[in-house]
């Protein structure tokens, strides 16, 4: 596999965890840049890891570990989407902390949003891809791709207002559906 091809391939790995990014951005209130800094890493590291970790696991689990990474996915993103939504409806905002994108958050949306290029990792020992180079590649795309997903999603939720995070949440649900229905 080429390098474009690759890259292709991270755009299109990338898409999940963009969406969730601009999600991230309509919900930021302040630290937009930060903000944008550590999901772009989170979620670079995440979908360039994976594709090694599947790589391997594959050699030995392919068959039962196919089906338990979607699930998997499903179920991060509908609690994330259920929460978030359930606190966009609540009368009274409790503080800022609500708004806070922490180390936690990122990490369950970078591992949520980053199955699919464990199951990628899979398809390169068939391939015979290079899974450290195609992983790099992957990471990156993956990382510029959501820094700039959050700015995007900023300038988004300033028209959104407090309807904002309640939206956010619907969309980690329809991507947590798109995960369960299939591609």
């Amino acid at each position: 596999m080429g390098i474009f091809t690759i890259f292709m391939l991270g755009v299109g790995l990338s898409m999940d965890a963009v969406a969730v990014a601009i999600t991230n951005g309509i919900n930021s209130k302040n630290h937009i840049v930060k903000n944008a800094v550590k999901t772009g890493i989170f979620f670079g590291l995440a979908q360039g890891i994976m594709p090694v970790i599947g790589f391997y696991l594959g050699q030995y689990f392919n068959d039962f570990l196919s089906d338990f990474y979607r699930y998997l996915s499903v179920v991060i993103l509908f609690a994330l989407g259920l929460k978030m939504i359930s606190e966009s409806m609540k009368k009274h905002k409790e503080t800022e902390k609500l708004k806070q994108l922490t180390y936690k958050i990122l990490f369950a949306q970078s591992i949520a949003t980053s199955i699919d290029a464990m199951a990628v990792g899979v398809s390169f020992l068939a391939t015979g891809t290079d899974v450290y180079v195609a992983s790099i590649v992957i990471g990156i795309t993956t990382a510029v791709f959501s820094g700039i997903a959050v700015l995007v999603g900023e300038k988004v939720g300033k028209y959104a207002d407090n309807k904002a995070e309640g939206l956010g949440g619907v969309i980690l649900i329809l991507i947590g559906l798109k995960s369960l229905i299939g591609k």
